[in-house]
C-alpha cells in the first residue's frame, strides 16, 4: 500500500518535460526578451523626437521672422513677442528718434500739405492780375488752352507724379524724398514769381514753373500720411492723419482768400512768393 503511494507522490512531484523545456511555464516571472526589436523600438523613438525637435524650431524661426517683420512694417513702439524659447523686441522709430519726432513730422508734413494744397487754389481769383501782369488777353482766340493749363497745371503734375513718387519713396526713403519735394516747390515758386517774359512766352514759362511746383506738391502728398504712418503709433495714427487732412482741406479755402488778398494789391508776382517763407 505505501509503494504505491510513494510511487504516485514522485510522479505528481517529478514535472513533465514538456513543462521542464517551456521556461514560461517554470518561471513566468522572467519573460524572454527581444533585444534586436527592443533596439529598433528605441531608435524609431529617438528618430521620432529628433524630427519633432526639428519641426518646432523651424516653426518657432518662422515665427520669429513673421513677427519680426510686422513688428518693424508697424513700428507701434517697443514690441516683445514671445514665441517659446525665442522673444522679439523692435524699437520703432519713437524710441530711435525720441518722443518729440512724431510732433516735428506731424507739424513738417502738414505744413507741406497746407502749402501744396494753397497753390492749387490761389490762382482762381488772382487770375486777372495775373495775366495782366504779363500782358496777355486770355479770352483770345489762342490763350483760351494756355489760360487752362496756367489753372490747372499744377494740379496735372500732382497727379500724374503721385503714385511714381511715393513708390520711388519707399526705396530710396520717404523723409529724404519729402525734403526733395520742399526744395522742388521752393524753386517752383521763386521761379513763378520771377517770370521774367511777357505775352505768349510769359504764359508759356508760367506754365512750366507751375508744373515744376506740382512736382514738388507731388512729393509732398506721396509721402505726408506715410511718415505719419510710420511716426506715431497706432492709437494716435487717426489724429495725425485728420490733422494732416484739415491743413489739405483747410489749404484749399485758404488758398482763394490769400490769392484775392494779394491780387488787390496789384502785383501778382507775390501770390507765388507767399509759400517762400513757409518753406
Amino acid at each position: 500500500m505505501i509503494l504505491p503511494v510513494g510511487l504516485l507522490i514522485i510522479i505528481l512531484w517529478v514535472p513533465s518535460p514538456a513543462n521542464h523545456l517551456d521556461p514560461k511555464r517554470r518561471w513566468p516571472q522572467y519573460e524572454p526578451q527581444e533585444p534586436v526589436k527592443s533596439l529598433e523600438n528605441r531608435n524609431q523613438a529617438r528618430d521620432t523626437r529628433i524630427r519633432r525637435a526639428h519641426q518646432k524650431w523651424k516653426e518657432q524661426i518662422t515665427i520669429f521672422r513673421i513677427a519680426r517683420y510686422f513688428v518693424q512694417r508697424s513700428l507701434n513702439g517697443t514690441i516683445s513677442y514671445d514665441i517659446g524659447v525665442y522673444q522679439v523686441t523692435v524699437d520703432s522709430s519713437e524710441s530711435r528718434y525720441g518722443s518729440r519726432y512724431k510732433w516735428i513730422a506731424l507739424s513738417n508734413t502738414t505744413l507741406g500739405v497746407l502749402m501744396a494744397a494753397l497753390n492749387s487754389s490761389i490762382l482762381i481769383i488772382s487770375l486777372p492780375v495775373i495775366f495782366d501782369g504779363l500782358h496777355v488777353n486770355p479770352l483770345a482766340g489762342n490763350q483760351t488752352s494756355l489760360l487752362l493749363w496756367v489753372l490747372l497745371g499744377f494740379n496735372v503734375a500732382t497727379t500724374v507724379f503721385l503714385v511714381t513718387f511715393g513708390r520711388l519713396s519707399d526705396i530710396v526713403g520717404r523723409v529724404k524724398l519729402y525734403n526733395v519735394g520742399f526744395l522742388v516747390f521752393t524753386l517752383g515758386s521763386i521761379l513763378c514769381s520771377i517770370t521774367w517774359s511777357s505775352g505768349t512766352s510769359g504764359e508759356v514759362e508760367l506754365i512750366a514753373f507751375r508744373i515744376v511746383q506740382g512736382i514738388g506738391g507731388a512729393f509732398l502728398f506721396a509721402n505726408s500720411a506715410a511718415i505719419l504712418t510710420d511716426a506715431f503709433p497706432a492709437n494716435q495714427r487717426g489724429l495725425a492723419l485728420g490733422l494732416n487732412q484739415i491743413a489739405a482741406v483747410g489749404g484749399s479755402v485758404i488758398g482763394l482768400v490769400i490769392g484775392g488778398l494779394l491780387a488787390a494789391t496789384g502785383d501778382w508776382r507775390w501770390i507765388f512768393l507767399v509759400n517762400v517763407p513757409i518753406a
